[in-house]
This record gives structure tokens, C-alpha cells and sequence, in this order.
């Protein structure tokens, strides 16, 4: 495809030769065929790159070594993309020659270090992208000169340590990403005085150090899934008064302070989920007002203190799944007014009460799945009336009464799932046949089997009739 003002230089799968399409800023543009050398590659001269180009692609070709002056006389070249090429070498100050560009790729490739003049004289660049090569190591000072740049993404490399020096001078930096590198360890001055999203994720982080992110107080999101971190303390968020996204998803915490994201005062998503925590104390989640999504999901949680929840009041979705729960105490649920997604399946909950949940009047899914309730007490369910999704799924439930819901307040369009529990098909069931696609909609039909009477066990959902669970009809 032929774009206004971009030159495209691509592996075309001919043996020896390459299309060279070159389009002005007018759009006028020429197509041109090129012998490679005898290694496949192929040279750029200056006649092949007119001066009015302002994009410039160059990719899937062999080019080992990008020298000193490669690109010359751009006045107006705006990006370079030179990904996927085996460039090994980058020599000093070779893009200096074309100080105006803003965008530069050089993602794909087999770079293994970082010079300090290698990006001399980009003062102007915003977005740098070096990601999957095989870098190790950077020198210090190698982005001082690219004052304005906003994004640099260095994932998928080979990194293991990292210096306050190598950032040096980044002060327009907005989203940093290494994810995907070896990174053990990160100085506590790091990240020093910059405004930034923060991709740390896939490395092999053990812990997060006191003040380590102490400097970044406009940092907005947080992802360190996927690391070794096992304990969080008061220290490790400080000063994050306007991150808005955190994830520690898939470390190995076992412990938290009290109070460790008391400072936190903008948070809105917390991920906790897939760690060995074990239980959940009344001050871990202190001060987190703003915070809308909470994740705690296949971690060992046995308690959850009945205080944890009472400053998240504007919680909208929780998520408790693949724990140890037995049960939840009565008031724990109560602060969270607003929500509207409660996730408790994969638990050992053997019963729910009214005074459990009666205060979750904005619920719309409710998650209670593969536990062990084998009784849901009259009305709890009878406040819940927008919930549209409702799963009880392999439990040990022998009945779902219709006094569980309001009859006169009831949802207006309730999916529910009761498969896999050792039903008993009598008049108690008879609600969910009569409003079955009405108000209720019965899910996984299929699925869905008597367990008793014995006449009519192992019968299917559609399979029988009102006259069957023993109601007269007629007469």
C-alpha cells in the first residue's frame, strides 16, 4: 500500500532484487527495482531517497550496521522504522544527520548494547522503540540527549540491572516499558522526577524497594506481574498519590502491611490475584476511597476480616475466586453499596445468608460456583434486583426456593446456572419451570439434571414436565 509522503523498502521474496516505491508529499509516486549484493542486502544512496520524503520504511531485509551518515539530507523525515533487518551494530551518532525525526524503530533486531552517542542529536525524538533484541547492556548517559522523548520501550531483551544513570535526562518521559527482560534488581532512584506508565512485568523483580517509585508522584499505572516480589510494605508505594493502576498479579506475595497503599489516594484497579496470600487484614486495603476494581482471585485466602472492606465504597467489582473462603461473615459486605460484580466461586462457602449480602442492591453478577452451599436462606437474594447473571454451579444444593428472590420485585432478565448440583425436582423447582424465558432464564439446560425423585434421576432440564415434580394441573 502507498502512502503520502513514505518511502516503503520491504523483503518483497525476490532472490536479488527489492521494490523501492517512494511517493512525494504531492503523492506522485514511482515504482523503482534494485539488484541486492551478493549477501542480499541492500545499499541506500542518496539518489534512491528524495529529499521531500517524511517516512521512511525499511524492513525485513539484511543490514548488519547502521553507519555514521546512512540517512543524510531528510529535512522533513518525520520517522524511520527499521525493524526485523539483523542489524547488529548501531555506529555512533548514525541518525544525527537527521535530527528532525520524532519516531524511531529499530524493534526485531539483533542489537546487544547501548552506546552513549548512539542517539546523539535527536533532541526532537518521541518515541523510541528498540524492543525485542538482544540488548544487555546500556550506558550510562545513552539517552541524555533525547530531551523530548515520551515513550521508550525496551521489552523482550536481555537486562539485568538497570541505573539511575541510564535514564538520565529523560524528563519528558511518559510510559516506559521493559517487560520481558532478566531485571532482578532497581535502584531506588530510578525512576527519578518523571511523569510515566510504568511496564515491568515478565522480569525476575524479588522485591520492591523502599522510595524505589518514592519520586514519580504524577505515575498513573504500575505493572509488576509476573516477577518474584514476595512482601509489600508501607515504604514500597510511597508518595503514588495519583497512580490509578496497579498490578501485582502472579508474584509470590505471601505478606503485606497494614496500611501499604494507604498513600495510594487515586488508585482505581488493584490486582492482587494468583500470590499466597492467606488471609485479608482490617487495614490492608485502608485510605483506597477511589478504587473500583479489586482482584484477589487463586490466591490461599482462608479469612477475610470483617473490617477490610469498610473505606471501598465506591468498589464496583470484586474478585475472590479459587481460595479457601468457608465462609464470610456477616457486615463484611456491607460498605460496598455500589457493587456490581462479586466473584466468589471456587471457594468452600457452605451457605449464604440474607445478612450476608442485603446490602449489595446494585449487584448485576454474582459468582457463587464449585463451593459447597447446600443452603441459600429465604430472601437473599431479594434486594438484588438488577442481577442478570447468577451462578451456582456445582454446589450441594438440593433446591433453589423462590423465596430466595422478591416475587414482586424480582430481576427483569436473570441468567441462571444450577447444573451439577444434586437437584431435587419437586414442587420447590416448580417457579423456575413456569418463568423459565419469561424473567429467569435457565443456562446450560443440557447440563442440567434430577438428581431425585428416583423416577426422575438423571433426567435432563427439558426433559420433563410441571406435571412431573408432582403439581395437579387440573381438576
Amino acid at each position: 500500500m502507498i502512502y503520502q509522503g513514505k518511502l516503503v523498502l520491504c523483503d518483497m521474496d525476490v532472490p536479488k532484487i527489492i521494490f523501492l516505491i517512494l511517493c512525494s508529499t504531492m503523492t506522485v509516486c514511482t515504482k523503482t527495482t534494485y539488484k541486492r549484493n551478493h549477501r542480499g542486502a541492500i545499499n541506500i544512496t542518496d539518489e534512491m531517497i528524495p529529499s521531500n520524503v517524511d517516512v521512511i520504511k525499511i524492513q525485513h531485509n539484511v543490514i548488519d550496521i547502521i553507519p555514521y551518515g546512512y540517512f543524510k539530507n531528510l529535512p522533513v523525515v518525520q520517522s524511520i522504522d527499521l525493524c526485523c533487518n539483523g542489524i547488529n551494530l548501531i555506529q555512533e551518532e548514525a541518525f544525527s544527520m537527521v535530527p528532525a525525526i520524532k519516531k524511531l524503530s529499530l524493534k526485531l533486531n539483533n542489537i546487544d548494547i547501548i552506546t552513549q552517542k548512539m542517539f546523539r542529536n535527536l533532541s526532537n525524538l518521541v518515541n523510541l522503540q528498540i524492543s525485542e533484541n538482544r540488548i544487555r547492556e546500556i550506558e550510562d548517559y545513552s539517552f541524555i540527549a533525547l530531551g523530548a522523548l515520551n515513550v521508550l520501550n525496551l521489552d523482550e531483551n536481555y537486562l539485568v540491572n538497570v541505573t539511575e544513570a541510564m535514564l538520565m535526562g529523560l524528563h519528558q518521559l511518559e510510559q516506559f516499558n521493559m517487560k520481558k527482560n532478566d531485571i532482578v534488581y532497581i535502584e531506588s532512584k530510578f525512576f527519578k522526577n518523571m511523569n510515566l506508565f510504568i511496564y515491568l512485568y515478565s522480569n525476575k523483580i524479588s522485591s520492591v524497594e523502599n522510595n524505589t517509585y518514592a519520586n514519580i508522584v504524577t505515575l498513573q499505572k504500575l505493572h509488576l506481574q509476573f516477577n518474584n516480589i514476595e512482601i509489600i510494605t508501607v515504604k514500597s508505594l510511597k508518595n503514588l498519590s495519583s497512580l490509578s493502576e496497579l498490578n501485582l498479579r502472579s508474584n509470590k506475595i505471601r505478606f503485606i502491611e497494614d496500611f501499604s497503599f494507604s498513600q495510594l489516594y487515586s488508585l482505581q484497579t488493584l490486582n492482587l490475584g494468583q500470590n499466597d496470600l492467606k488471609s485479608i487484614s482490617d487495614s490492608i486495603f485502608s485510605a483506597l476511597q477511589q478504587l473500583q476494581k479489586l482482584l484477589l482471585g487463586y490466591n490461599q485466602i482462608e479469612y477475610v476480616d470483617p473490617a477490610c472492606f469498610t473505606e471501598l465504597n465506591l468498589l464496583q467489582e470484586l474478585i475472590l475466586t479459587g481460595n479457601k473462603i468457608k465462609t464470610i461473615e456477616n457486615g463484611t459486605l456491607d460498605p460496598l453499596i455500589y457493587l456490581k460484580v462479586l466473584d466468589l466461586g471456587r471457594n468452600k462457602i457452605e451457605f449464604i445468608e440474607f445478612e450476608m449480602v442485603q446490602k449489595l442492591i446494585n449487584i448485576e453478577e454474582l459468582y457463587l460456583h464449585e463451593n459447597m452451599i447446600h443452603s441459600i436462606s429465604v430472601r437473599s437474594f431479594s434486594r438484588m434486583t438488577s442481577l442478570s447473571v447468577l451462578q451456582l454451579q456445582k454446589n450441594n444444593l438440593i433446591t433453589l426456593d423462590h423465596s430466595v428472590f422478591d416475587p414482586k420485585h424480582h430481576p427483569e432478565n436473570l441468567k441462571i446456572y444450577i447444573y451439577g448440583n444434586p437437584l431435587w425436582c419437586n414442587e420447590s423447582l416448580l417457579w423456575l419451570k413456569q418463568y423459565d424465558s419469561d424473567w429467569v432464564h435457565m443456562q446450560s439446560k443440557e447440563s442440567t439434571r434430577c438428581d431425585q425423585p428416583p423416577r426422575l434421576a438423571g433426567c435432563k432440564w427439558n426433559e420433563f414436565q410441571v406435571e412431573d415434580l408432582g403439581v395437579k394441573t387440573g381438576g
